[in-house]
C-alpha cells in the first residue's frame, strides 16, 4: 500500500469519527432540549369552567386511565398512579406544542364524563375489560357530537398542526392498521382520531345505532365500526397521513415502531399514532416504565421520531 492510500484511508476515517461525533452531539443537544422544555399540562384538564371559557375547535385527549392525584405541573411530571407513561406525557406535549395556538385542548378521564354528560347513566368507573372499552367509545362519540372538535389519543406524537388534515364541517375518522384479529385486513377504518362538528347528522346515526348494537354486545367493536363506515360512506383521513403506513402504502406494525429499522413516511404526514397496544403488550413493558429521557434515548423508531426534525 503506497503512502497516498494511507493517506486518504486516514483522511476517511478521521472524517467519519467527525461525522460521527457531530451527530452525537446533535442528538445530545436534543435530548437536552426536550428536557428544558416545561408545559403545565395540568391547565388543559377538563373543568367546567375551562369549558365554559372555550372559544376555539376543541381538540379532546382522553387518558385510559384516572388522572394522578398529583398534579403535572410540568413536562417531566409522573403520569399516574401505577404507570409511568413518558412516552404518553410527549405525545400529550407535542399535540399541545403544535395545537395549543389553534384549539382549545382538554385532556379527560372516565371521572369526568358525569360533569361532559349529565344524561350519562352508566359509571364507567365500575366497569372493566371490553365492556368499559365500549362505553368509553360510545361517550366519546356523545362528546363529539355535543361539543364538536376532534378526538385525538393520547399515543399520537404531533409532527405538525392537525388543522391541516382538519374538516370541521364533517364527521371522519380515521385508517388505523389491525395488529389483534387475523381474520381482517391489514387496514382498519376506526375511530381512534376522529372529528365532527356539533350535532352531526352522520355522527348523531351512527351514535344511535352504537347505542343500539351495545345493548345487544355487539362483540367486536372495531369490527362493527369498521363495515358501517364503509358501508354508509363516513370519510377516513388515509393512514399514511397519520404514521399508520409508510410512504409506500405499507402497514407500519408495532413491532416496526419498536425495532431500530427506518421507515420511511410520506412527506405529508402530521404524526405518528403508537398503538394502544405497546401498554398491554407484555414484551413492552420495559418501555412503558422509562422516564423520559430514557424514552428519548432509546434505540425504537419511536424514540428516533420523537427527536427527528
Amino acid at each position: 500500500m503506497n503512502l497516498m492510500m494511507i493517506i486518504y484511508i486516514t483522511i476517511a476515517i478521521l472524517f467519519v469519527i467527525m461525522l460521527y461525533k457531530y451527530y452525537k452531539i446533535k442528538y445530545n443537544n436534543s435530548v437536552d432540549d426536550f428536557k428544558k422544555e416545561l408545559v403545565d399540562i395540568d391547565m388543559y384538564f377538563y373543568s367546567d369552567l375551562y369549558l365554559k371559557n372555550s372559544k376555539n375547535r376543541k381538540v379532546w385527549v382522553h387518558l385510559p386511565f384516572e388522572r394522578n392525584s398529583r398534579k403535572w405541573d410540568s413536562f417531566g411530571s409522573r403520569t399516574t398512579t401505577s404507570l409511568n407513561l413518558a412516552y404518553m406525557t410527549l405525545c400529550i406535549k407535542s399535540i399541545i406544542d403544535w395545537c395549543g395556538q389553534t384549539y382549545d385542548i382538554i385532556i379527560y378521564d372516565d371521572t369526568n364524563i358525569p360533569s361532559l354528560l349529565p344524561d350519562t347513566t352508566v359509571d364507567l368507573l365500575k366497569l372493566s375489560g371490553s365492556l368499559l372499552d365500549k362505553y368509553r367509545e360510545y361517550c366519546k362519540l356523545q362528546i363529539l357530537n355535543e361539543y364538536g372538535g376532534i378526538m385525538i389519543p393520547p399515543s399520537f406524537f404531533m409532527r405538525q398542526n392537525i388543522k391541516n388534515i382538519d374538516n370541521p364541517d364533517i364527521f371522519y375518522v380515521c385508517e388505523t392498521m389491525n395488529d389483534t384479529n387475523v381474520s381482517y385486513s391489514n387496514s382498519i377504518i376506526s375511530t381512534q382520531l376522529m372529528g365532527s362538528n356539533q350535532n352531526n347528522q352522520e355522527l348523531t346515526k351512527y351514535i344511535e345505532v352504537y347505542a343500539k348494537e351495545l345493548k345487544e354486545d355487539f362483540g367486536d367493536s372495531n369490527h362493527f365500526a369498521m363495515n358501517y363506515f364503509k358501508q354508509n360512506g363516513i370519510p377516513y383521513i388515509d393512514g399514511k397521513l397519520i404514521g399508520t403506513k409508510d410512504r409506500y402504502n405499507n402497514k407500519i406494525c408495532l413491532e416496526d415502531l419498536m425495532s431500530n429499522k427506518k421507515i420511511i413516511l410520506d412527506k405529508n404526514h402530521i404524526g405518528l399514532y403508537i398503538p394502544e397496544q405497546l401498554m398491554k403488550r407484555t414484551k413492552y413493558n420495559w418501555y412503558c416504565k422509562l422516564n423520559e429521557e430514557d424514552v428519548l434515548q432509546c434505540q425504537v423508531f419511536i424514540s428516533y421520531y420523537m427527536l427527528s426534525e
